[in-house]
């Protein structure tokens, strides 16, 4: 385990700690871990050589990092401790669950102690981070929500209705609702965000910047984060299109020119198994927060 553990590096689900004299770094890594996609810290590693210098009281600080968590992270945080013997070095691992949160510092509250983790580093989440959490905690995702600057004569269910056609369904103000395009909110009814992305008349209004994260976990859990580039998974499926069909230079007004890529339908067709196989069980939501991340127009 610790090999195949030292063979990585640093990222969003794996850190190593020196020794455990910092206990409210080893928390809000915990925290963080816990609040994201679940985790691994190794103690006793060090972090930039990964060279294993141990532990010399590992019974004590293991005592030491439970009390820490169980003492001022709130709701209640049980993280797997167990260590290990390397070459007669003691190496304690911290592996986190990810679960439904928010957690946070018991002494910071919820609006200054959620962390959350980003790559390889721990943040503190705002708010709309932390309402982001809280929809996941009540299995409402982003598009679900309705979106009270509009209203549901701005869905073009004329156009949902074309699209839906093909796959021998329907959509009008009667089903709407069953389709989630719009919600109910305060005894009134509005266009889902969702919907206003999908079928929304004034959507460049409304969602001026919007993109797609992606993530996808090994199993049937969340436990554990697979980390991977969809920058280069798309990458490679065009660059496959592009052998099979030509580009043609267009000239702007000013000096530079641009190649805009041609695919035929039978390219869509035959390169449609591969995109989808590439995103296979990625569940998506739609996000209008500006973060790292590669924006994938809708």
């Amino acid at each position: 385990m610790l090999e195949e553990l030292l063979s990585r590096s640093e990222s969003k689900t794996l850190e190593f700690k020196e020794n455990a004299h910092a206990l409210s770094k080893i928390v809000q890594t915990v925290i963080a871990f816990a609040n994201t996609a679940g985790g691994t810290l190794v103690i006793g590693i060090q972090d930039k050589t990964k060279n294993i210098i141990g532990i010399q009281n590992i019974l004590q600080d293991e005592e030491r990092i439970a009390n820490a968590i169980a003492d001022s992270v709130t709701p209640t945080l049980l993280p797997n401790l167990q260590f290990i013997s390397w070459r007669e070095k003691d190496v304690l691992i911290l592996t986190v669950p990810h679960s439904l949160g928010p957690f946070y510092l018991k002494d910071k509250g919820e609006t200054g102690g959620v962390y959350v983790r980003l790559g390889s580093t721990n943040r503190i989440a705002d708010s709309a981070m932390i309402a982001e959490i809280k929809r996941l905690k009540e299995h409402i995702s982003f598009d679900q929500l309705p979106d009270l600057r509009a209203s549901p004569d701005d869905l073009d269910l004329h156009l949902a209705n074309q699209l839906l056609s093909s796959v021998g369904k329907s959509c009008s103000k009667s089903n709407a609702r069953s389709l989630e395009l719009v919600a109910d909110y305060h005894e009134h009814t509005y266009p889902t965000k969702g919907g206003l992305l999908l079928f929304g008349k004034r959507r460049d209004e409304l969602f001026p910047d919007p993109f797609i994260r992606l993530i996808r976990f090994e199993g049937v859990t969340k436990s554990s984060a697979i980390e991977f580039c969809l920058t280069l998974i798309m990458n490679g499926i065009f660059c496959s299109i592009r052998k099979r069909n030509h580009c043609v230079p267009m000239n702007s007004r000013s000096a530079r020119s641009t190649s805009i890529l041609l695919i035929p339908r039978r390219s869509t067709t035959r390169f449609r198994r591969p995109i989808l196989s590439s995103t296979h069980e990625l569940p998506s939501r739609f996000s209008t927060t500006q973060n790292s991340g590669m924006p994938i127009p809708l």
